[in-house]
């Protein structure tokens, strides 16, 4: 059996023992547990977090940080919980902590000089860094819309595990009915119709920056990069680089001095301040 199946067989009891045995070895009571919703926000924030913080993932798909938390630690100061925004417009836990826009991808590039130093690395295209990031979070802008209203509306739509590159590539430039009709071609029996085009039309291009980060999925804006990366390269030869390494390359690019910018890292400062708990580095 491999590690990542026993891992997703791992309960939230499990992921309870964890951290109460963590917490009893805490004598001075200054360490804090941070929760996390994957193996990859481990890595993104490893370099984020004082030496007092343990960080630890949730396993198992009935541990999530919105039921963990107030069903196991509901007063316990040392622990809490960080996790993706995604589309919720209100907390439903105190000490469950949001991450900058829609999720910890958006937060990290939007970050300025973390998409240049990934950009720069991968991208052989005309377009500046800046240009590149603006072009594609607006062509994912009617992915996103969509992901909002089936997150919202529980429509349950597949969005994931689609191919993107018919809709998000150099060459295309897709409006609203071409990527609802990519869309319902993964759901022919659960398809945008026209009662659902109404509400999908209440979410409005505002062509600002900061709305766009905060509808898109990161993982949609990973494999849009992937795809201009792929684009852009000449000849024949093609720079092959897969979602999962890019995605690891803006983690990399990520610096604590942007992350000292962002309103989670102030959040979690004043947390730790006012509780007696080191959290963010220093």
């Amino acid at each position: 059996m491999s590690a990542d199946s026993i891992f997703s067989n791992l309960t939230a009891e499990n992921t309870a023992a964890e951290i109460s045995l963590i917490l009893s070895a805490d004598y001075k009571r200054k360490k804090t547990v941070i929760l996390l919703e994957g193996e990859d926000d481990v890595k993104a924030f490893r370099f984020l977090v004082s030496r007092d913080v343990t960080l630890i993932k949730a396993y198992g798909a009935s541990t999530t940080v919105d039921k963990f938390m107030p069903e196991n630690f509901p007063d316990e100061k040392r622990v809490i919980g960080i996790r993706d925004r995604d589309y919720q417009e209100k907390k439903k836990f105190g000490r469950i902590f949001y991450c900058d826009h829609c999720c910890c991808e958006m937060m990290l590039i939007s970050d300025d000089e973390t998409f240049q130093r990934v950009a720069v690395n991968f991208y052989r295209g005309r377009l500046s860094p800046d240009r590149l990031r603006y072009e594609l979070l607006k062509k994912l802008f009617y992915i996103s819309a969509l992901r909002l209203c089936s997150d919202r509306y529980r429509w349950a739509l597949r969005i994931s595990d689609t191919d993107l590159n018919k809709i998000v590539n150099p060459r295309v430039s897709p409006g609203k009915n071409a990527v609802v009709a990519f869309v319902n071609a993964y759901n022919p029996k659960n398809k945008v119709d026209g009662a659902r085009l109404k509400k999908l039309a209440l979410v409005r291009d505002t062509g600002r920056l900061e709305d766009y980060l905060d509808i898109t999925n990161g993982h949609d804006f990973v494999e849009a990069l992937r795809i201009y990366c792929a684009e852009s390269s000449s000849g024949n030869k093609r720079r092959s680089i897969s979602d999962k390494a890019l995605a690891g390359a803006i983690r990399c690019a990520y610096s604590l001095r942007a992350f000292e910018n962002t309103r989670l890292y102030a959040e979690l400062k004043l947390y730790g301040e006012e509780n007696g708990l080191s959290i963010v580095a220093e």
